[in-house]
């Protein structure tokens, strides 16, 4: 008699078509859960790479007005500005020989400006309005 082998435990299992479909699916799930794991942090890393992007064209944005301030700051006209304001100084400009005339007429008007403002302080009120009436 011939004797038939019965097939091992093992392989009747794993050929049977239940036990394989279930075997492809935890094979399928352990490779696709690092795969979707690697999505996720490509996302987020995308996601921080604009946000750095923009926050990038933001500070070029003010490097620029910065520069633009600092180079204000370097002009005289700032630095007048800045004299006037803070140490109440006036900037006296001085001109070519050929425009002393216009410079003495503008020295000439501030000692009449002058000479008016000590003529008020000792005129009382009565005479000014003598004045301003009958001259």
């Amino acid at each position: 008699m011939i004797r038939r082998r019965k097939p091992n435990i093992i392989i009747r299992i794993i050929y049977n078509p239940k036990m394989l479909t279930i075997f492809g699916l935890i094979i399928i799930l352990l490779i696709s859960y690092p795969i979707a794991k690697n999505i996720s942090k490509h996302y987020e890393i995308s996601q921080e790479v604009k946000e750095l992007e923009k926050e990038i064209s933001q500070l070029k944005d003010k490097n620029s007005n910065l520069k633009s301030v600092l180079d204000y700051m370097g002009t005289d006209q700032f630095v007048q500005e800045q004299a006037r304001l803070n140490l109440n100084y006036n900037v006296v400009v001085i001109k070519d020989k050929n425009e002393t005339d216009t410079a003495n007429s503008i020295s000439d008007n501030n000692v009449d400006n002058q000479n008016e403002i000590s003529y008020n302080k000792i005129i009382g009120n009565p005479l000014k309005w003598w004045h301003y009436f009958f001259n």
